[in-house]
């Protein structure tokens, strides 16, 4: 019984200090060569309620009980879509640059207070374009916040890379 109750205490320890001292901003890059060229990658990334469902992971390709809302221009900055419901907290996604030469930058907030500001650059490079996909976030404070960004730099990543491959086939 000692030892259970010495190795339930180790545990909680570890949980508390780990939660006390690993980050909670977490940063997040891929990049990706496409064979496209900006401007047939740029209305993908623009466009949230027509482009990013064509290669976009992220809402209801992910979640198909999302209900999601679009505000703003339909294309650019200022474009936002909201979601509620499903297995995501609520939240929305707002473009807030946007340029058919360079990329665009998103922010992300979530109900849960987590915040993402996001960058998709293009960088045009002999017949294709290279894109680099990068996501901050600042999770906030708390014990679970340094333990979810290790969790989000796990499945945030391979997921990014994802959408990278669909949008090579979507601007095609």
């Amino acid at each position: 019984m000692k030892v259970f109750a010495g190795a339930l205490i180790a545990l909680a320890a570890i949980f508390v200090l780990g939660g006390l001292l690993l980050p909670s901003r977490v940063h997040i890059e891929r990049t990706r060569m496409l064979s496209a060229r900006p401007q047939a990658i740029y209305p993908l990334l623009a466009n949230l309620r027509d482009g990013w469902p064509k290669w976009s992971p992220f809402g209801k390709a992910h979640d198909p009980d999302l209900k999601e809302t679009f505000t703003g221009p339909q294309s650019g900055a200022g474009a936002t879509e909201s979601w509620t419901g499903g297995s995501m907290p609520a939240g929305h996604l707002t473009i807030t640059r946007a340029d058919p030469a360079s990329g665009v930058d998103f922010r992300i907030e979530m109900s849960n207070g987590a915040k993402i500001e996001g960058h998709i650059a293009m960088q045009p490079q002999g017949p294709g374009t290279r894109v680099i996909w990068a996501d901050d976030a600042d999770l906030g404070h708390g014990l679970l916040a340094g333990w979810f960004g290790l969790m989000l730099r796990a499945t945030l990543g391979p997921t990014e890379e994802k959408a990278l491959a669909q949008l090579e086939t979507a601007a095609r």
